[in-house]
């Protein structure tokens, strides 16, 4: 055998050895993504039983108190915006005497940062 048959068996190997690496980098892959895709629907499985577990608690014995108290609260919200808007109108309608109130106040508290002379 001269070195000219060695060098080809010699590259033939590495050849079949950088394929066979090659396939197991692409099985190496394969395997990590269906690992990650295995954990995925593995948690998307326990999501929807955990939110199954609290829909049911929630609907058989919150639900009817939840819903009596949006009920009222949407209520109390209109009453607040109803007298809110009524007094709004209140305000409006006696807005000068208001303006007076709020002058007098604006001036009393400006007084207190002035210095007064006292003049003979």
């Amino acid at each position: 055998m001269n070195y000219l048959t060695l060098i080809h068996h010699l590259d033939t190997a590495v050849q079949l050895v950088s394929k066979l690496y090659a396939l197991g980098g692409e099985i190496f892959s394969i395997t990590a993504m269906l690992w990650c895709l295995n954990i995925i629907a593995s948690m998307i499985k326990k999501t929807y039983q955990a939110g199954y577990a609290i829909g049911s608690f929630y609907r058989q014995y919150l639900h009817q108190h939840c819903k009596w108290v949006a009920i009222h609260l949407v209520a109390l919200i209109v009453l607040i915006i109803q007298m809110f808007w009524e007094g709004c109108i209140y305000m409006y309608q006696n807005r000068q005497k208001y303006y007076k109130v709020v002058n007098d106040i604006r001036n009393d508290i400006g007084m207190l940062f002035a210095y007064r002379y006292l003049i003979n």
